[in-house]
């Protein structure tokens, strides 16, 4: 529509409309040059008042910049003066320390506070090395060395002193309490813990070890080492010194035990008997006078295992094993030796034990006093004297066991087993506190070690060899065909042995022919049976000989069914006894046909036993039996006929008194195998005997028929009854 409406206007209309505009342009443009004309008016005095700035700005810089510089310099100089004054004072001091200082030093740290001297000196050590470098040729560099020179000495002397005067032998309650605190006993088994811990044994005062400490650090960082070997020395003559005092202590221990009644109870048996032999603590020893607890546990224990043995043998077997044959021997005769070897037993390994707390605390007294580089040298200097004192007891321990092997003495077996896991229990804490020693040092309880077990091996291939060799003689063999005592004592011998199976195995291991035999067991064994295993081949080695033994004793008995009744006795005793206290169980793993083998020995012997009636049987048993006919035919019997029936009773009546008279005197103790032959002898005569009775003893064939029949079947009967009985 506007379009329309411009198309309506005229000419003169439209120019008046464009002048209109074109004025108000004009108009705007003005404005928008006066506005410019007044930014630039603007801008210029800007600039103006900035360039005034700035050059009052560079003017300030130029008086204040020289200002500044030179209170700088005036500060260097100011702190110069300060490091100079400060330096010159220093320098001042290392001139005045000598005079400051030498009363304290030459009065020794005896005559001040340790702390007070070791300051003294270190101002000493500072001038020194102040002259040292700046004034060497200076007369002030001569009287710090020697001021220097004689505070070190008697530093050096200091601590000598207090080394010899606070060294002191540890006593031997001391060493025993920490064996005790270190050792737990659980029956007869030794666990060590922590061997670390050493409370109980206390070397110097907490004061005395922290100065020598502080003296020592000094005498090492001033190259003062001759310290180390006095160190060295003091301490070797005071732990030798503690091992002497430990073992005077025992022996004197052991001495009034044996005053007051604790004697051995032993006797040199030249054959495995004497294996059991053990020592019994008086029960009337005073309670308020007690040995230490670590000289009385080897005693204690074995009289222990031995008495426990000895009852369940008891219990096992029926026999009753009187008390001189659980210990062996009486308090006279050579007694003495075995007390003297068991007290020797104790005191070596009290020593060893008591040796290896004190090593482990000697290390930690070390700490701080020695410098770690030189602790194994030092250590093998303090232990070296020791070591050989306890190896030559050692020695001389294997060598007297040694020599009682040889001769078939077998009193130190046990002793010999027990000392050998007590050192293998010991070996590893040995070995850690004797690694990075000389080897000459460290392997001296290997040797020791090796040794026994060198001997182990003597000791139970010797103790096989005397079951060989038993020397019995045919008088002193039981009369009664009772159980051989080799055969009890054999038995308590070899359960003392599972006791130490572990120990054992190890021996036996280094035995080609037993590892051999390992491999032909028919079962797999694995590593944890395997001392089981080879205890069990051992333990089958002594039965067979024990058997081929009980054999060729048996051929002194010239009743050949006392011989029988003695193999009898005895097999019934092995069987039941290594049944009954788990010696079955460690040889089943190699011989799982020892049980079988006992059973048909002892059914076989039975046979042979029971052939001793075969002289009563030929009496009421044969085949000139009279017919039932003939004795039952009317009319008197004939005279031949009378007298065979007449023979028949004596002769029954005397052999089955003879058989009684003499099994009276029969023993067997197992109430088991007793009561079974008495049955076996019943059922296989009586029968027999019933049969006989009833077909002759209703015949005529005598006008005194009480005088041949003299047993009813009754009577026959409690005639076996009294069999094994001598009192009855």
């Amino acid at each position: 529509m506007e379009v329309g409406l411009r198309s309506e206007l005229t000419p003169t209309q439209r120019k008046l409309d464009s002048d209109a505009k074109l004025q108000l342009e004009k108009e705007n443009l003005a404005w928008l040059k006066e506005q410019c004309a007044e930014s630039e008016r603007l801008t210029s005095g800007m600039v103006d008042i900035l360039e005034s700035f700035e050059k009052r700005l560079g003017k300030l810089e130029e008086t204040i910049l020289p200002v500044y510089q030179e209170t700088g310099n005036l500060q260097r100089r100011q702190e110069n003066i300060d490091k100079t004054l400060t330096e010159l004072d220093h320098v001042i001091n290392y001139y005045n320390v000598s005079k400051e200082v030498e009363n304290v030093v030459r009065e020794g740290p005896g005559g001040t506070t340790l702390h007070n001297f070791l300051e003294a000196m270190k101002k000493l050590k500072g001038a020194l090395d102040y002259f040292s470098t700046n004034n060497p040729g200076s007369i002030e560099l001569e009287n710090v060395r020697s001021l220097y020179t004689t505070g070190g000495s008697a530093l050096s002397r200091e601590f000598s002193e207090l080394l010899k005067k606070h060294s002191r032998p540890i006593s031997a309650i001391e060493i025993l309490n920490s064996v005790s605190a270190n050792d737990s006993v659980s029956g007869d088994e030794i666990s060590h813990a922590s061997s670390d811990d050493f409370s109980s044994i206390s070397h110097f005062p907490e004061e005395v070890q922290s100065n020598m400490v502080q003296i020592a650090e000094w005498l090492c960082i001033n190259d003062r080492e001759e310290y180390m070997n006095v160190y060295a020395n003091i301490r070797a003559h005071m732990m030798k010194k503690s091992l002497e005092q430990l073992g005077d202590h025992q022996k004197t221990a052991s001495m009034g035990s044996q005053g007051r009644g604790i004697s051995p109870s032993r006797h040199k048996l030249a054959s495995p008997a004497a294996a059991s032999a053990v020592t019994q603590e008086n029960s009337t020893t005073p309670t308020g006078r007690k040995k230490s607890h670590q000289s009385k546990w080897l005693q204690q224990q074995l009289n222990k295992r031995m008495t426990s043995m000895s009852h369940k043998l008891e219990a096992a077997t029926g026999v009753a094993i009187p008390v001189s044959r659980r210990y062996l021997g009486d308090p006279g005769g050579e007694d003495g030796a075995g007390g003297a070897q068991d007290s020797e037993v104790e005191l070596f390994l009290t020593s060893i034990t008591g040796l290896q707390r004190l090593m482990a605390s000697e290390q930690q007294l070390m700490v701080g006093i020695i410098p770690l580089k030189w602790h194994k040298r030092i250590f093998e200097m303090i232990t070296r004297d020791s070591l050989d004192m306890v190896a030559k007891e050692g020695e001389a321990i294997t060598s007297r066991v040694r020599k009682s092997i040889a001769s078939c003495d077998f009193v130190g077996v046990l002793t010999l087993f027990h000392l050998l896991r007590h050192m293998m229990t010991l070996k590893p804490l040995f070995d850690k506190t004797l690694e990075g020693c000389d080897p000459a040092v460290r392997n001296k309880y290997s040797t020791m070690l090796n040794g026994l077990q060198t001997s182990g091996t003597l000791a139970l291939d010797g103790f096989i060899e005397g079951i060989r060799s038993d020397s019995t003689t045919k008088e002193k063999m039981p009369k009664d065909g009772t159980v051989f005592q080799l055969t009890s004592n054999i038995l308590m011998y070899l359960e003392q042995l599972v006791d130490y199976m572990d120990t054992i195995a190890d021996i036996l291991g280094q035995n080609a022919s037993y590892n051999q035999s390992i491999l032909q067991i028919p079962r797999r064994i694995i590593p944890q049976d395997r001392p089981q295993a080879l205890l069990g081949l051992y333990i089958q080695k002594v039965l067979i000989q024990l058997n081929y033994t009980l054999g060729t004793k048996s051929l002194f008995y010239s009743d050949p069914f006392l011989k029988a009744v003695f193999l009898l006795n005895n097999y019934m005793y092995i069987l039941r006894g290594v049944a009954k206290v788990g010696l079955l169980d460690v040889v089943s793993l190699s011989a799982p046909e020892c049980q079988n083998n006992y059973q048909e020995m002892i059914t076989e012997h039975k046979r042979l036993y029971s052939q001793s009636w075969e002289r009563v049987l030929h009496h009421i048993w044969n085949a000139d039996d009279i017919p039932t006919a003939i004795l039952m035919a009317p009319g008197k019997l004939q005279d031949k006929y009378c007298k065979i029936i007449k023979e028949k009773f004596s002769g029954f009546n005397r052999e089955i008194e003879d058989i009684s008279t003499t099994q009276k005197r029969y023993s067997i103790p197992d109430v088991e195998l007793r009561e079974s032959l008495k049955r076996d002898n019943k059922e296989y005569i009586l029968p027999k005997y019933n049969s006989f009775y009833d077909k002759y003893a209703n015949v005529q064939f005598s006008k005194n028929v009480e005088k041949y029949i003299k047993y009813t079947p009754a009577q026959v009967s409690g005639l076996i009854d009294s069999f094994f009985d001598v009192a009855a």
